[in-house]
């Protein structure tokens, strides 16, 4: 009864598909979308990381990103984003790339206005692999931005 019970199930394994889509996608250390900065910290690091998953590749490939800033915030004053890391970046391996900056205090920080930055990725050019996904594979596209709110 039992060898029977096992050989039932094991016809019914199935062996994982690997996935044969390419995809891109951004999150933090901890595997998180979104994260909330201190307006009276001072010098914050934060570190992003760009993945992507497809076949093997030889040719460097280039990610691109959008930076949108809300209207309480701006690029150099409140935050600033380390040049070598700045779009595009270059996979020319599996390596997660990252995308660091660093917080500033302003005096004059107003919580009425939109304090967010978005980083956003808007597209990938590759000599061999075709077209991305941008974000996790599916509709809702989960990871294909990143939101900082600076409170």
């Amino acid at each position: 009864m039992i060898v029977l019970a096992a050989t039932a199930l094991w016809g019914c394994y199935e062996e994982p598909q690997p996935l044969d889509k390419p995809f891109v996608y951004i999150m933090d250390e901890n595997g998180g979308g979104s994260a909330t900065i201190s307006a009276t910290g001072n010098n914050i690091s934060s570190e992003l990381f760009v993945h992507l998953s497809c076949r093997k590749f030889n040719e460097p490939i280039q990610v691109y990103y959008d930076v949108i800033v809300g209207d309480g915030l701006k690029e150099g004053v409140d935050f600033v984003i380390q040049s070598t890391t700045k779009s595009p970046l270059t996979f020319k391996n599996y390596d997660p790339q990252p995308i660091r900056i660093s917080w500033r205090k302003t005096d004059n920080f107003d919580p009425t206005k939109d304090n967010t930055v978005t980083f956003a990725i808007r597209s990938v050019e590759s000599s061999e692999i075709g077209e991305f996904h941008l974000g996790y594979l599916g509709p809702d596209r989960l990871f294909n931005s990143y939101v900082f709110t600076k409170k």
